[in-house]
């Protein structure tokens, strides 16, 4: 039991950090898409900055979920053996939400689909934008959740 719980709260850790680092990756992406909003000539520093961001995410994600990939090699154990936790629970339902609001939001803008054709922005601005929305919703979400176990954890002690 012992090792089941320290391996439970290896994942709680894991997870916490992609949490973490998806929140730095949608802020690269939301970077990206705000430089479509800006004259040519003022977004390469904001583009310098984005791209410092990503690398920061990509780090931050492996340094979170290397450590457990490199046991995996090592071991040549390649099935799912996640247990079941708080965490790992809360980060599948914020990932289910965040779906649920990339979804929305791709129907708002079908619905405004005419209004968007005249506003003459790239491709690359809206998928930028979606996918910021979407880690960024994501990484909130699990962040917001964790912390009201928080709080109603330290209320009950």
């Amino acid at each position: 039991m012992s090792n089941n719980q320290n391996c439970a709260e290896a994942m709680d850790l894991m997870n916490t950090r992609i949490a973490v680092g998806l929140l730095l990756a949608s802020l690269s992406y939301g970077l990206d898409a705000f430089t479509y909003l800006l004259p040519a000539g003022e977004n390469q520093v904001l583009k310098w900055f984005g791209f410092g961001v990503s690398v920061l995410a990509a780090l931050w994600i492996f340094r979170a979920v290397g450590p457990a990939l490199w046991d995996k090699l090592k071991s040549g154990q390649f099935k799912h053996q996640e247990p079941e936790s708080f965490i790992t629970e809360t980060f599948h339902q914020a990932i289910i939400k965040s779906w649920i609001i990339t979804i929305a939001v791709l129907m708002v803008l079908k619905v405004l689909e005419q209004l968007i054709v005249r506003i003459d922005l790239p491709i690359e601005f809206y998928f930028n934008g979606l996918v910021f929305i979407m880690l960024f919703s994501v990484s909130v979400i699990f962040l917001v959740l964790t912390r009201e176990n928080d709080d109603n954890s330290i209320a009950i002690n």
